[in-house]
């Protein structure tokens, strides 16, 4: 990483890199927070946690112990449902690590994250009634009616189900977690949730908890504003209380402070400086 580190985080990461080892020898699924106000360098440090862990594994341990998959909330925010965003992230990692994989093992990952997205992205009322000439909204009407239904229809409608279809896409992808965490901790770094619209940011949550429920060697790491995101949640659902909402996604906050000014500031804007005549300042570290 090219960028200069001129607020001190090193600790930080430090620290970030010690509890994410813990946590990896329980293997258990962990989800916290970094807790940060707007610009105060939350991707910064999610950038040197992610330089920093890589080399571990590579250098200390020569081995491929972790796989991280950095995951840009906004990037992927034109897609209405998230899960869709996390599919395509997966898929872009998958296809970069070619050294965690052999081609066969890749390709297979690559297939089940393929079909999952493809029923994700399927997944419209309007689009299924122009393929399959089934009304979604007559047959669910007739259901909640009490009209008995033969078994042939009723199996017809559960295939085009829009909630059945997300289902199996989920229940794919968790095998998929599930499968992937016997050989790596699998580390989720899911960044710029902040710029995200407050319903988004929600809903995002919700679907990585709804992904990594019942799956085993998961840390996800989630860079927020939480002051911001608990005035969003008191807003959207009119909770008194956001934190007890919160906590079904998030098990505790580590907090990012405003960070101490290094010296190495004087070489990231270096080029600033040198427009300045330094004899106008007399005394020292002008």
């Amino acid at each position: 990483m090219d960028k200069l580190d001129i607020l001190n985080r090193d600790e930080f990461v430090d620290q970030l890199i010690r509890l994410t080892e813990n946590i990896s020898e329980s293997k258990k699924s962990v989800s916290f927070s970094i807790d940060g106000a707007w610009g105060s360098g939350k991707s910064f440090v999610l950038d040197m946690f992610e330089e920093r862990l890589g080399h571990i594994q590579s250098e200390e341990t020569a081995s491929n112990k972790y796989l991280i998959v950095r995951y840009n909330c906004w990037k992927y925010d034109y897609y209405d449902e998230p899960l869709v965003a996390i599919v395509a992230t997966l898929l872009e990692s998958i296809t970069e690590k070619t050294e965690l994989f052999d081609q066969e093992k890749q390709e297979k990952i690559k297939g089940v994250l393929k079909a999952a997205g493809a029923t994700l992205l399927s997944i419209s009322s309007d689009a299924i009634k122009t393929a399959t000439g089934v009304d979604l909204k007559q047959a669910f009407g007739i259901l909640k009616s009490g009209l008995e239904v033969g078994e042939d229809e009723y199996l017809k409608m559960q295939e085009y189900d829009v909630y059945f279809g997300f289902k199996q896409a989920l229940h794919s992808l968790q095998e998929l977690i599930n499968d992937l965490g016997e050989q790596y901790e699998i580390v989720f770094l899911i960044d710029e949730l902040d710029r995200c619209l407050p319903e988004y940011a929600i809903k995002v949550l919700e679907r990585l908890h709804h992904l990594n429920d019942g799956t085993a060697n998961v840390i996800s790491i989630i860079a927020i504003d939480k002051t911001q995101l608990k005035t969003s949640v008191e807003q959207i659902f009119g909770f008194e209380d956001a934190d007890s909402y919160l906590k079904k996604f998030i098990q505790f906050n580590v907090p990012l402070n405003l960070g101490v000014v290094s010296e190495r500031i004087t070489d990231k804007y270096s080029d600033y400086i040198g427009l300045f005549d330094k004899d106008i300042f007399t005394f020292n570290d002008s």
